[in-house]
């Protein structure tokens, strides 16, 4: 893995990332691509409910797991109380200036914590794409942090959620990736790596983690489709914390490493959920491709992010319960005309490739250096 290895040889800031434990990556992913981009002067630390926290070491970042009460059989009061004494040891401990917090959910524990060390600076990074439901209301919590950054968002047009309306205190940032496009394989490095041929069609299968939905007979559908045509390679992306894998056919290539978007260049079209991660990084990387939203209620509007897409020529939408139409929306995806039509839109639609999440971590960096200055001033909270 490239990444970014900060040494511990001079003293610097420490900045505590906290990130909820999600269906899939993207709150670990963003928490990684913002403090790994930190700068020399800081010292990022990574404290997260999810079980892939082991990929920090690949960037050279400390973490710590603490498991989510749905896997400890806690609680939730009795967990949040332990929450709260586990942060608070850990931002003493490390001396932490500054706490940033990626997640929908503002944890009770964390909010203990949190009034516990009034001298703590805080920041909340948040994506919209909200669904209209009780999760409004954890809105009013933001005023418990000092800062409120909001990834920037292709399919903003169609958000009808509440973090829409509620940005008096919010600032945005282009569309964060873990990857910049210089640290991605080159289409040939991805080929020769995954062991598929370079002069053949390559469609990535990335429906998700199936944590909170099971997506194994969609992605059976799916595969099923693309083989029987018998004109293109197929590569099944797994997800690090998945709770269960399907046996895989042996015809199809896995990729099975992270992040994704490492190989992504290697792809000439993708079948794919919208979540914001994968979204964001097809997007960037020109990548024609049919989302298949997962909308579980507890994820963020994966249907509005498709829809958009298909809106604005960037990509086709079919959900799930249409996946009768999987093989003639695969026909239409991979037919020339198609894939060179969403490949030529996507620049007109802002998916230019900017990446965020160095603009994230100057906001970051500048709320935490000015904490520890004040500090180094006057210790008192």
């Amino acid at each position: 893995m490239r990444g970014i290895v900060y040494s511990t040889t001079s003293p610097r800031i420490t900045v505590l990332f906290f990130t909820s434990n999600g269906v899939g990556m993207g709150h670990l992913a963003r928490a990684i691509a913002i403090a790994r981009r930190l700068g020399p002067g800081f010292r990022p630390v990574i404290v997260t409910l999810s079980q892939a926290f082991g990929i920090c070491r690949d960037f050279g970042i400390h973490a710590e797991y603490l498991p989510y009460h749905r896997y400890t059989g806690a609680a939730a009061p009795e967990w949040n109380a332990g929450l709260a004494d586990e942060l608070g040891l850990i931002a003493d401990s490390h001396e932490a200036s500054a706490l940033v917090f990626d997640g929908v959910v503002p944890y009770g524990g964390l909010l203990t914590a949190l009034r516990a060390r009034p001298g703590l600076a805080t920041a909340w990074c948040r994506i919209g794409m909200w669904r209209m439901r009780r999760e409004a209301a954890l809105l009013a919590h933001e005023d418990r942090f000092d800062l409120v950054i909001e990834p920037g968002e292709l399919a903003r047009p169609f958000d009808q959620g509440p973090t829409r309306i509620h940005r008096s205190r919010t600032l945005t940032v282009p569309p964060i990736r873990l990857l910049d496009d210089s640290e991605q394989m080159t289409r040939a490095e991805a080929r020769a790596d995954l062991g598929i041929a370079q002069d053949r069609t390559a469609v990535l299968v990335a429906l998700g983690s199936g944590n909170n939905q099971d997506r194994q007979d969609l992605t059976r559908c799916c595969i099923d489709a693309l083989l029987a045509r018998g004109d293109v390679d197929v590569v099944e992306a797994s997800w690090l914390m998945s709770d269960g894998r399907a046996a895989r056919d042996p015809r199809v290539v896995p990729l099975e490493r992270f992040p994704h978007a490492r190989w992504i260049n290697a792809f000439d079209a993708a079948v794919a959920a919208a979540s914001y991660g994968l979204y964001h990084e097809l997007a960037a990387a020109s990548v024609p491709t049919l989302f298949i939203p997962n909308e579980h209620p507890e994820n963020d509007d994966q249907l509005a992010r498709a829809r958009f897409a298909e809106s604005r020529g960037l990509g086709l939408c079919l959900r799930a319960a249409e996946a009768a139409l999987m093989g003639r929306m695969l026909d239409h995806l991979l037919a020339p005309p198609t894939l060179a039509d969403l490949g030529r839109l996507r620049p007109l639609a802002g998916a230019d490739g900017r990446n965020g999440a160095a603009a994230a971590a100057a906001l970051v960096a500048t709320l935490a250096r000015c904490r520890a200055n004040r500090t180094a001033d006057d210790p008192r909270p």
